[in-house]
């Protein structure tokens, strides 16, 4: 498994490792809102992720964590209409997902405005590094990917 991917997974499974007593009442389950594709071309990043996450939760962190996913079909209008409903509607305070850097770069305004602390777990446009103060991200940008490539590809035919 590649680094990236690996530290991927760690970040999302302590999310489900901490208490829930340090984000809200600790009778209350934790609103996490997924944005992430779950039906159309791309559904099995979507769905790979929801099964995950949801292993995680019941597996990990006992239940404590109520996810709200929403299906952005790795689309910018999808993404939107996603972010609205989590935002407005669920009132989610955390958001995650995006493997589509589409998906993540039409809808991380608004998660920003609101105040939604947003973990962007696969998507790699650069643009989201510029995302703002509740953006944050797990997977690396187009170029340092590439960069990584290169060395390594570099490396193995020296």
């Amino acid at each position: 498994m590649k680094r990236q991917t690996v530290s991927s997974l760690v970040l999302v499974l302590a999310m489900f490792a901490l208490p829930v007593g340090i984000f809200a009442d600790e009778n209350a389950p934790v609103k996490i809102g997924v944005s992430t594709s779950l039906t159309g071309d791309v559904a099995t990043y979507g769905t790979d992720m929801r099964d995950f996450m949801i292993f995680a939760n019941e597996k990990i962190a006992g239940g404590r964590y109520k996810l709200v996913f929403e299906d952005d079909r790795c689309g910018g209008r999808e993404a939107v209409t996603a972010a609205h409903k989590l935002i407005d509607v669920e009132k989610v305070r955390y958001v995650t997902g995006f493997p589509c850097s589409g998906a993540a770069l039409a809808a991380l305004p608004l998660y920003e405005k609101a105040g939604v602390l947003t973990l962007v777990a696969f998507a790699s446009s650069p643009r989201i590094a510029d995302g703002g103060d509740f953006v944050f991200r797990t997977f690396p940008g187009d170029q340092e990917a590439a960069s990584l490539l290169f060395s390594y590809m570099k490396g193995r035919h020296s």
